[in-house]
């Protein structure tokens, strides 16, 4: 009876050692989000490089990747703007740029001031005829400093994982390295 106790009991702490383990790394610093925003038949994927957290007093590159359901998009069709607003009020703006040798991908460069949530607009005018299109993407810039450092939670979750793993090598290496623990002779 203990002995199957002792083996639930390492399964158990495995288990959640290796949960642990595998969601050490993850910390919300360091997540990215490339946001797709779509406007009729046009969409386009919007990402901040390097990693979609952009600084304030710094230039925000926008990358667009676009498609339409159609498939007859292209950018050379279309005069296209990219705007930063920020409660209806505009604060910059700028000409997205196509990509050389790429139909349907371009860039853009905007900057503001101050860390906030700010609303990204991308507008094409069609050259001749077709839709013109609006797209909108609420993003958010953090404070001047870049935030290269890994967050507090980061090594929250960093030690206990760890603690976790050291208390699990004890009670193997305690149990005689076996699941089955040490013969009682019972």
């Amino acid at each position: 009876m203990a002995s199957r106790i002792r083996k639930q009991s390492m399964r158990v702490l495995v288990t959640a050692a290796t949960v642990v383990l595998l969601t050490a790394g993850w910390s919300s610093d360091t997540v990215s989000a490339h946001i797709l925003e779509s406007d009729g038949p046009v969409s386009a994927v919007m990402h901040m490089p390097p990693d979609d957290n952009p600084q304030a007093g710094k230039p925000i590159d926008v990358n667009l990747s676009f498609s339409s359901t159609d498939g007859n998009f292209t950018l050379i069709n279309y005069d296209t703007k990219l705007r930063i607003e920020r409660d209806g009020q505009l604060l910059d703006q700028a000409d997205v740029t196509r990509k050389d040798g790429y139909e349907r991908e371009a860039s853009g460069e905007v900057e503001v001031a101050e860390p906030g949530a700010y609303t990204l607009v991308v507008a094409g005018t069609p050259q001749s005829a077709g839709r013109s299109f609006t797209l909108r993407y609420t993003i958010r810039v953090s404070g001047g400093e870049n935030r290269t450092r890994p967050g507090a939670d980061f090594w929250i979750i960093n030690a206990t994982a760890w603690s976790l793993l050291g208390v699990v090598a004890y009670r193997m290496v305690s149990l005689g390295g076996r699941y089955r623990g040490k013969p009682t002779g019972r």
